[in-house]
């Protein structure tokens, strides 16, 4: 059974993908992050089809961000999800803006499920290296190792197939979906991880 935690945390992953990217193909990010195919890719539509025994909005875990009565996602016109799918072509930064509030009400209902903890546990799915065969580990790290790690993460670039890139991009959505805020009070000058507002000393000792 496909529960509604788990198409939360899917949610959260496929429109964060889609933030970043501003494409209209939900199955490139399926298919980017892993996934198995979902009714119309869509977590949110799976669930429901599952529960009902045959697609039921009224199921949809995000049933009230489509407007009033639960009507379905893309019947209500102001809906974000269907400014999203209609939006122009070209529109690259229109649809990310859309994408983002569908990712961000998914992770705030699916921040009920998360308990309050110090730590949180993050799973590396893979870890490729070429003297050894692939392998799953999992890390405890404190909240504030986590934010670091996100810092650090938003700060690499690279293709995503083409580079490690693609895997440091879904370890991130791991940490977010976990809770792991991308902190604000970081700064990184290449060599120490600073508070904003503080300076390094130089090297003349001044």
């Amino acid at each position: 059974m496909y529960s509604k935690q788990e198409a939360l945390r899917d949610t959260v992953l496929v429109w964060s993908r889609m933030a970043e990217t501003g494409s209209l193909n939900k199955a490139e990010a399926f298919r980017f992050l892993g996934l198995r195919k979902m009714e119309n890719y869509c977590p949110c539509c799976e669930y429901s089809y599952s529960e009902a025994g045959g697609m039921d909005c009224n199921k949809c875990p995000l049933a009230s961000l489509w407007g009033s009565n639960h009507i379905a996602c893309e019947v209500n016109p102001d809906s974000p999800y269907a400014m999203w799918k209609h939006s122009r072509t070209v529109d690259f930064e229109g649809r990310k803006k859309y994408a983002a509030i569908i990712r961000d009400a998914a992770q705030k209902k699916l921040e009920a499920y998360i308990p309050k903890e110090e730590t949180i546990m993050a799973k590396v799915v893979k870890i490729e290296k070429e003297e050894a065969p692939i392998k799953s580990i999992t890390i405890e790290l404190s909240y504030r190792e986590a934010q670091i790690l996100r810092f650090l993460f938003n700060k690499i670039g690279g293709h995503p197939e083409l580079t490690p890139r693609g895997n440091i991009d879904k370890i991130n959505n791991a940490l977010a979906v976990a809770g792991v805020k991308v902190p604000t009070d970081v700064e990184y000058d290449g060599e120490f991880f600073l508070y904003k507002g503080m300076r390094c000393p130089s090297d003349s000792g001044e």
